[in-house]
């Protein structure tokens, strides 16, 4: 793989707050925590360190980790606005597409329908 450590370290921590949005009931993220949890454990990651990122997760409230996705805050610009993701696929090559956008996001922002 061409990520970095980092990034690979903090896929399970990723999961399970992912898990902690998607479940309504506490009865159901437990559930799906020991399943996940067993599956990296299975795919080799040390099961400490996996339950550690996990239990990270158990005392945060869903409502605040699924927030409000049509508002984000740049911290920057101090500014509130709409939020504009950009996907890509991973790749070391790919580390200038960030400055690229954000260089011309007045272009962006000129159509109404982005």
């Amino acid at each position: 793989s061409c990520h970095p450590k980092h990034v690979c370290s903090n896929i399970p921590q990723g999961v399970a707050k992912r898990i902690k949005r998607i479940c309504s009931e506490e009865s159901e993220y437990f559930k799906h925590k020991m399943s996940h949890i067993n599956h990296f454990v299975n795919r080799g990651y040390n099961r400490e360190f996996i339950t550690t990122e996990f239990n990270k997760c158990d005392d945060l409230d869903r409502f605040d980790l699924i927030g409000d996705p049509e508002i984000s805050f740049n911290v920057e610009n101090k500014e509130c606005g709409r939020r504009i993701p950009l996907v890509l696929d991973f790749h070391p090559s790919y580390a200038g597409a960030t400055r690229a956008v954000n260089k011309h996001k007045h272009l962006l922002d000129l159509d109404d329908t982005l």
